[in-house]
């Protein structure tokens, strides 16, 4: 009786993260290093992604509102 769970944070069926990781593939110096054995990348790249992702997203927000958002 044995119960094991696990899940995946990266959709690898997904277009648009197949379209990612061909990028950072041909464009980062560390290219291959950031994929396992699976040719799915690992997690700590894939956090580091979208935390820099949701960082950005937040400045392009703060410049179109300009002054009426406020950050606390």
């Amino acid at each position: 009786m044995v119960n094991m769970t696990a899940f995946r944070l990266v959709d690898s069926q997904s277009e648009h993260v197949r379209s990612i990781l061909s990028e950072m593939e041909n464009k980062s110096p560390i290219g291959k290093a950031i994929l396992n054995r699976t040719q799915l990348i690992l997690t700590e790249p894939a956090l580091i992604y979208d935390s820099v992702h949701v960082f950005a997203r937040g400045l392009e927000r703060a410049e179109a509102h300009g002054p009426e958002l406020k950050m606390t």
